[in-house]
């Protein structure tokens, strides 16, 4: 993959076709030759909806009517990351949250 250096507009222009895209931007990231990290750091830089922080953290938000009776707890374990979820999560929310991370 060869480097692009981009200019603060060219970098908004890139987030705004993302956020219409409806990819996750890892299979964004891949279809347009974009560097995950260099997209990453434009993303918390120049905008864009959930970015990833500094520490870690992804921040995700969801609506009350996602939520099921339940008290449990729900961890992920996957490669890259760790998941904590409130066990009361949508089984749908949580499946489209599964493809994201998957992608």
């Amino acid at each position: 993959m060869t480097r692009k250096r981009r200019t603060v507009s060219e970098w908004r222009e890139v987030l705004s076709a993302f956020e219409v895209s409806g990819q996750s931007g890892v299979a964004f990231c891949k279809a347009n030759g974009i560097g995950q990290k260099s997209f990453y750091r434009a993303r918390g830089k120049y905008g864009g909806s959930s970015v990833e922080s500094t520490s870690g953290f992804v921040q995700v938000s969801r609506a009350r009517d996602w939520l099921l009776p339940s008290s449990s707890q729900i961890e992920l374990i996957l490669p890259h990351c760790k998941v904590h979820l409130d066990g009361r999560m949508c089984p749908v929310w949580l499946a489209d949250l599964l493809k994201s991370l998957a992608a």
